[in-house]
């Protein structure tokens, strides 16, 4: 893992509690320039994962988007 920046991890909570009120398992995090980048995740099978953080007693992965198979 590496660490990410404290920038990212508030941006992360953010839209962590975004998630916890619309139900939605994974979000952009504002990053790259159509916020395409990163993204934030309970669902670690959705993430190519490079950091976690931890809210209310749930592990969130942060990270890149895995690519959907065709």
């Amino acid at each position: 893992m590496f660490k990410t920046a404290s920038k990212r991890i508030e941006d992360a909570k953010r839209e962590i509690e975004i998630m916890k009120r619309t139900g939605e398992k994974i979000r952009p995090l504002p990053f790259g320039v159509e916020n395409d980048t990163i993204f934030v995740s309970p669902d670690r099978n959705l993430l190519l994962g490079f950091d976690v953080v931890e809210v209310d007693d749930i592990i969130y992965f942060i990270g890149f988007k895995k690519m959907e198979k065709t």
